[in-house]
């Protein structure tokens, strides 16, 4: 603490109990952005603000009375010009997230997205699982969009060819159209240069077009084509068709982009 904020908290506390306590928060939010129950900070951190602050042998408070621990939070935040967390900043994590899932797919990023801004305006953050529930509804809410976008698009025949995909043919092997999709031809060598050819031959008569994607991003794109290579038939059917759809639609444009580059 600076001498500055010891000035602070001599003035707002008297006891030093409570002095002590109100600079461990103190600092504890400027670090973090938010005010972690006291029993949570490290006993390094509270030794250190101890020495620093030359209070002696003074224990921490345990904010028996909720009123107190109110002031101090109130005290802090009006120092540091911080809003709390309410429906402001709900609207202001969830208008970022929004903006960045129309690019991200990855509930982390998402997450990281919204604590920047709720940092840049000031805001204190909410609990972890607050961010976790709100970024999957944004992100469940703008994949939706895309999908029922798809789902327009496609015709009843094409609708049709994509769920044949996903039945197992009569072949010894048993496998789906969709398990043979998956699978590249091994090194992109002049030796197999042939399988590539044939390979892309097969992947330019499979249903779906350019047109089908357009509107989502590339980067939505490739997560959803991850998405649907790590899936077997049977889980992808049960999926939602719109879902289902945009999966495999995607998978088909990455192995036709990946086998063209190969």
């Amino acid at each position: 603490p600076t001498d500055e904020e010891l000035n602070f908290a001599l003035k707002f506390a008297r006891k030093p109990q409570f002095r002590f306590g109100l600079l461990v928060l103190l600092k504890s939010f400027q670090r973090l952005g938010y005010f972690p129950a006291i029993g949570d900070v490290p006993p390094s951190v509270i030794q250190h603000i101890q020495t620093a602050s030359d209070l002696g042998a003074v224990t921490l408070p345990t904010y028996e009375e909720s009123r107190t621990l109110y002031r101090h939070h109130q005290a802090i935040r009006e120092r540091l010009g911080v809003s709390a967390w309410g429906d402001h900043g709900l609207r202001i994590a969830g208008e970022a997230m929004s903006t960045a899932a129309k690019v991200m797919d990855n509930p982390a990023d998402l997450i990281n997205v919204s604590i920047e801004e709720l940092v840049r305006q000031r805001i204190e953050l909410p609990a972890f699982s607050t961010l976790d529930r709100l970024s999957r509804r944004v992100r469940t809410l703008i994949n939706g969009r895309f999908f029922a976008d798809v789902m327009e698009k496609l015709s009843a025949v094409e609708r049709e060819q994509l769920d044949a995909l996903l039945e197992i043919g009569t072949s010894p092997q048993k496998k789906s159209l969709f398990f043979t999709l998956k699978q590249l031809p091994k090194r992109s060598s002049l030796e197999h240069l042939q399988d590539l050819l044939d390979h892309i031959v097969k992947l330019s008569d499979t249903v779906g077009a350019d047109h089908h994607l357009r509107g989502i991003p590339y980067a939505k794109i490739k997560h959803f084509a991850a998405e649907a290579k790590v899936l077997d038939a049977a889980e992808l059917k049960k999926f939602t068709p719109p879902k289902r759809y945009v999966l495999l639609l995607s998978l088909i444009h990455r192995a036709r982009v990946q086998a063209r580059d190969d």
